[in-house]
């Protein structure tokens, strides 16, 4: 009896161990403040209790949240941060758990110690790092589909209907959370129709009550969604919701540049998560868990490749958590094949195997080579949408040893609220605006820094927008990050156009006094001139269908024209690049341009520009990204305009 006791005690003391290290490695390495984009974001939701209007909104974590901003600790953004630590460490737990349960015919001692390093290599993956740091739903997709499948194997392994019901309960609740568990759900539901618990008695009636359980923990996203559009009045679901439930319309199924580019990062993301070495165990693991057993396999596996097949070929707003359940998963397998490594049970094994577990920390600390090329791709998309070097992934600038010299949020917050007027009205055109708009978000509706209002038409392409040009009379409009196009905006740049201030774009009419935006014929030029001098001077306008102000600065004689390209003239973060006509076609400019800083990511652009009376309309190509491809629209000015000053 004493030595049950013995044993029972040990087994809780290191359960909590990996708990409260998991806990407290991401208090210590997240932000004690206000954070960046979704992190932000998500601070402001669980403050004010905001849980959408359906499943696609996360619900269940803003709820699940509320409890830790009555502790006595902290601000309540911090408050924020440590529920989204508390779920991350809980998802380490229970993989500790489930690995201890499923190495049942190894001695105690072995067992702990794999679920110590499977726990121990999700706990430092990158991927639940990044995401257990700063508030978000994905770390609690992340514990939950390790709680329910420690209760599903546990009903497999000793019965118990009640351990039925609550890995049924579970499930459903994770969608909730997540759509995506939608895709597994008919996996784990046949998985827990054929299994054969031990000792259960009315086997069908207990399955039949875990199937009612499931159905009603599933049924609350449901009635959100259903509350929601009752208040709204208005059974229709928007464009971005709708495409959780026509998914087959975003998968690339065939080998072309979105799939090969989704595979490549897919590759570059296990790299960056989990050494080959860990890679390799993995595998060995695998096989390991399918000879030793095939039922846990079943489940286990077909989840692992129904993730990962969505991560490489579902093109959604939010496949992160699709990646998080890879990784838990994975995890699950790591720690089968340091069993099947670790059987002879010496401590000089396990001091290795923990070693080689935790290199991933230390390969981010001193090496963040593999952080920096993770995050290329996003800043390469990101340099029209955010007006500073914002960090994109929200623990690099803790592994960093340099830290990149990035701002905090909370100081860029108020210095781009401060550069507001009164009652200003700030939209946001597009999700990315959104994310970078959070920080501002947070300080003016939870802080009351400000009397700044913030509408959203990211989401809803049926906002009115006449409703804010009416409302220019009174209050001025801002934006901040204009790319993606929206089409609403994009329908504005007929009557109004976007000028670059500060951190800022300010909506003002076409017919503003200090730009010459109207069509008009110069003065004794004719459009189709041998002579193209008439071509020397600024050319102001915007890039179409973002409405980004573009300002060319064309300089020359006849047929040697060359100059500079300014984008966001005025703003806080300019691009500007040089351009040399490549042809002499007349009434033409058509050149080259290179766009970035030296030795940082450049973008290179084809222009190709035809002249008009006063006005130069053409077209500009993006070698690196497509999609910003479009047209420009500049007209000439009668004189030259400040790029410094401020209007």
């Amino acid at each position: 009896m004493q030595d049950r006791l013995a044993r029972s005690a040990v087994n809780v003391t290191v359960a909590m161990a990996v708990f409260a290290a998991a806990f407290g490695l991401y208090v210590f390495t997240g932000p004690s403040d206000v954070a960046w984009m979704s992190g932000a974001e998500y601070q402001r939701r669980v403050v004010q209790a905001e849980i959408g209007d359906g499943p696609w909104h996360q619900p269940l974590f803003v709820l699940l949240s509320q409890p830790f901003l009555a502790l006595p600790w902290g601000g309540l953004a911090q408050r924020a941060n440590w529920a989204a630590a508390f779920f991350a460490a809980g998802a380490c737990l229970f993989v500790y758990l489930l690995m201890k349960m499923l190495l049942q015919m190894a001695p105690q001692f072995i067992a702990r110690r794999v679920g110590v390093l499977a726990a121990v290599t999700l706990g430092v993956s990158h991927t639940l790092w990044m995401r257990a740091v700063t508030p978000g739903p994905e770390p609690l997709d992340a514990c939950l589909l390790a709680a329910m499948l420690f209760f599903l194997i546990r009903f497999a392994n000793v019965g118990g209907a009640r351990n039925l019901y609550a890995g049924s309960g579970i499930l459903g609740l994770s969608f909730v959370n997540n759509p995506l568990t939608l895709f597994v759900s008919p996996i784990v539901l046949l998985y827990a129709r054929f299994i054969q618990p031990p000792v259960t008695r009315n086997v069908g009636a207990v399955r039949l009550r875990g199937f009612v359980v499931f159905l009603v923990a599933a049924s609350i996203g449901l009635a959100l969604t259903a509350s929601s559009w009752f208040a709204r009045q208005a059974f229709t679901i928007p464009a971005e919701q709708w495409a959780w439930l026509t998914f087959w319309n975003r998968m690339s199924l065939t080998w072309d540049a979105p799939l090969q580019e989704s595979l490549t990062r897919f590759a570059t993301m296990l790299l960056l998560n989990f050494p080959p070495w860990t890679a390799l165990v993995g595998l060995l693991g695998l096989f390991e868990l399918f000879r030793r057993q095939k039922y846990v396999f079943w489940l286990v596996f077909p989840m692992f490749v129904i993730y990962g097949f969505l991560v490489v070929t579902l093109d959604l707003e939010a496949p992160i958590p699709s990646y998080l359940a890879v990784w838990m998963l994975f995890s699950v397998m790591v720690g089968f094949g340091w069993w099947k490594l670790l059987a002879g049970g010496n401590w000089q094994g396990f001091a290795a195997a923990l070693l080689l577990s935790a290199s991933p920390a230390l390969v981010y600390r001193f090496a963040p080579v593999a952080v920096r090329y993770a995050r290329t791709e996003l800043r390469v998309r990101a340099l029209l949408d955010v007006p500073l070097e914002l960090p994109l992934d929200p623990l690099a600038f803790q592994l960093n040893p340099d830290r990149r010299k990035l701002p905090e949020a909370r100081e860029f917050a108020l210095s781009a609220l401060r550069a507001l007027p009164e009652h200003a009205i700030v939209i946001a055109p597009s999700r990315a605006s959104e994310l970078v708009l959070a920080p501002v978000r947070y300080l003016a509706e939870v802080e009351g820094e400000s009397t700044t209002r913030f509408v959203s038409i990211g989401a809803d392409a049926a906002t009115p927008l006449g409703t804010l040009t009416t409302d220019l009379e009174t209050s001025p409009v801002f934006a901040m990050g204009l790319h993606p196009a929206h089409e609403a905006v994009t329908a504005l740049l007929a009557t109004h156009h976007f000028r670059a201030e500060g951190f800022w774009f300010r909506l003002v009419s076409i017919n503003d006094s200090s730009r010459v935006l109207d069509d008009r014929p110069l003065s004794g030029v004719r459009d189709d001139a041998l002579d193209d001098s008439h071509l020397v001077g600024v050319w102001y306008g915007h890039v179409e269908p973002q409405g980004y102000p573009l300002t060319l600065h064309i300089v020359g004689g006849r047929g040697n024209l060359s100059g500079t390209a300014v984008l966001n003239a005025e703003g806080a973060r300019p691009w500007q690049a040089s351009f040399t006509r490549l042809s002499s076609t007349v009434g033409t400019v058509l050149g080259s341009a290179e766009l970035g800083e030296p030795n940082g990511d450049k973008l290179h652009f084809h222009v190709d520009a035809r002249q008009t009376g006063n006005k130069l309309k053409g077209s500009w190509n993006v070698f690196e990204i497509p999609r910003l491809a479009g047209t420009f629209v500049v007209w000439r000015q009668e004189s030259k305009p400040s790029l410094t000053s401020r209007r």
